[in-house]
């Protein structure tokens, strides 16, 4: 069974391919790139005064320049005979090193308040009206589409039937919504469209997914996800217990995408299930 947002690294593309019906053009998903890349980095460092900046340049400046004279000196004196005829010097070039180290902590703990700050998350409200409106014109996806969590792996490009447990999966946020008797999915650079008569059960899954990223606006340990126990560990994985896993048969070849418990209630709205709110 394939998963159709497994990633088919042969191509580059999904598992689920033959279901694209729409896909944007190369200038919007550049376009979307960039406005990504340019905010982000323009919010993380707009509140880091430049006086800053440029004292780190001259202390990294200072230090070069003590190191190549002293290098120069080698030639004809012992680093004992330079240091005491200009222990100065070395002093000033301690000091910009240590300098220069303090305000680089200073800017690395500068970049992680600014993620966490309103006006970092401002950033994402203006990728969504600038970037997002221009994907929802081009793939036709209507303004009321519901949003969804799928998970992707890799785990069926071999056509391997078997269940690896420690499969590392990705969240890809989708819109969600119906088209023609189709149950349409969108990363906002294609449409996917499933015939809703393909469509044979919702599968409850009570087995953890582990993740490398987490696509939702609310943290995983918001009052939101609390009851759903989703855990974080030190290297940014997240583990997610149990999902539902929707089942296809198309051209007598059977799919399935997956997506996280939380979001059973979304898939719900556009996919009649039995929909059991405690999966364990």
């Amino acid at each position: 069974m394939k998963n159709i947002f497994g990633l088919d690294i042969a191509c580059g593309e999904y598992c689920g391919k033959e279901f694209i019906i729409r896909r944007a053009d190369c200038k919007i998903t550049e376009y979307q790139e960039k406005m990504i890349v340019q905010t982000v980095k323009v919010e993380k460092h707009k509140k880091f005064p430049l006086w800053l900046k440029i004292m780190q340049y001259l202390c990294a400046f200072t230090v070069i320049l003590i190191v190549f004279t002293s290098l120069m000196d080698m030639e004809r004196l012992t680093f004992a005979q330079m240091f005491a005829a200009a222990m100065w010097k070395y002093i000033i070039a301690i000091i910009a090193a240590l300098g220069w180290l303090a305000i680089l902590i200073a800017s690395q703990i500068n970049d992680r308040m600014a993620e966490k700050a309103p006006a970092f998350k401002d950033v994402y409200k203006v990728i969504e009206e600038e970037v997002y409106d221009k994907s929802y014109e081009k793939l036709s996806i209507p303004a009321d589409a519901g949003v969804i969590e799928a998970l992707s792996c890799s785990e069926n490009i071999r056509g391997s039937k078997k269940t690896v447990k420690s499969q590392l999966y990705f969240g890809v946020e989708l819109r969600i919504f119906t088209e023609n008797g189709n149950l349409c999915l969108s990363d906002l650079e294609t449409v996917m469209a499933v015939p809703l008569s393909d469509i044979k059960e919702v599968v409850k899954l009570t087995r953890t997914f582990k993740t490398g990223n987490w696509t939702k606006k609310e943290e995983y340990n918001s009052e939101t996800f609390k009851r759903y126990s989703v855990r974080r560990n030190r290297a940014g994985e997240y583990f997610i217990r149990g999902g539902y896993s929707v089942r296809i048969t198309h051209v007598e070849e059977d799919y399935e995408f997956i997506l996280p418990c939380y979001d059973g209630k979304t898939l719900k709205k556009y996919i009649n299930f039995d929909l059991e709110e405690s999966l364990f």
